[in-house]
């Protein structure tokens, strides 16, 4: 074993460096909507209706009275939407995955919607400075970086950087008219394609949303039973003001809040029951939050 002489252990200095070398390396934030997913979808989903439709008129052909028979569905045609999910993400937690989860189930199941796909999109560091302690801020190529390994996997959720990219913080309103548009002009084959901003029913109570375009954006309340009352109550006053259709998905339980995921962060004891695992990977590498070197680790 090599003796330990004041040459070769690494300074103070020296492993600062070292971690300001990772930052470095993380891409900058740059305006990014990451449509491919939405597009796939799409694509499929009108392909799936033309191959049963084409089903049922060669069975029509082969026997006029083919659908006379009660159990043969037609295709029926539905509403697309692509999910909206603003937020910190300071750092993006399970809950964020479960409340677009819950949304999507709702849309399907309850208003016989085909959803496209979703987008996470994190907000400018601006609002992120302002809104949260010093101590759980997270420059946005870090929260972007997180969020992409994140969804990576995922066959219908992706990242858009747009808020994050700009001069400085976009009312939210905003945020989801520039999606809608987006979509509109990326998209073009599906002009009913509407964006569904989904939001938490403790968040919709906390801060009040303006700004949005009635024809293009919807908006999704997540909540449990207990959250009725409150989200009916603003439901009405913002159908009535704002003309923005406002559904609610009830969830069973409360979705974990990003309170829980900043408290952990900053105690540096986040665990795959708050983040998935490259949240964790991610923030132990470049050394954020709790898990910074402290002058007693060096």
């Amino acid at each position: 074993m090599s003796e330990v002489t004041p040459s070769n252990i690494i300074s103070k200095e020296e492993i600062k460096q070292i971690s300001i070398d990772l930052d470095s390396k993380v891409k900058i934030t740059k305006s990014k909507t990451s449509l491919n997913k939405i597009k796939k979808n799409l694509k499929d989903f009108v392909q799936q209706q033309k191959k049963e439709l084409e089903s049922i008129e060669a069975n029509v052909r082969a026997n006029p009275n083919y659908l006379e028979n009660e159990n043969i569905k037609l295709p029926e045609k539905k509403n697309k939407v692509v999910l909206l999910h603003s937020g910190y993400f300071s750092p993006v937690h399970n809950g964020d995955i479960e409340l677009l989860l819950v949304a999507k189930k709702f849309h399907e199941d309850e208003l016989n919607a085909f959803v496209a796909g979703a987008l996470l999109s994190p907000v400018h560091d601006q609002l992120v400075r302002t809104k949260l302690d010093k101590d759980v801020f997270i420059q946005s190529k870090h929260r972007i970086a997180m969020i992409e390994k994140v969804v990576e996997d995922s066959e219908w959720i992706d990242i858009d950087t747009w808020d994050a990219a700009q001069t400085r913080a976009q009312p939210l309103g905003t945020v989801a008219n520039h999606l809608a548009n987006t979509l509109k002009e990326k998209i073009p084959g599906h002009k009913s394609l509407k964006v569904c901003l989904v939001v938490s029913a403790t968040n919709l109570i906390r801060s009040p949303l303006v700004g949005f375009d009635s024809k293009l954006v919807n908006l999704c309340v997540v909540g449990t039973a207990d959250d009725k009352t409150a989200v009916a109550h603003i439901k009405d006053n913002y159908e009535k003001n704002q003309g923005v259709k406002i559904s609610f998905a009830e969830c069973e339980s409360v979705i974990p809040s990003s309170e829980v995921a900043c408290e952990h962060f900053k105690k540096g004891t986040l665990t795959s029951e708050v983040v998935s695992e490259s949240v964790v990977k991610h923030v132990q590498f470049h050394l954020l939050g709790g898990y910074a070197l402290k002058d007693e680790d060096l």
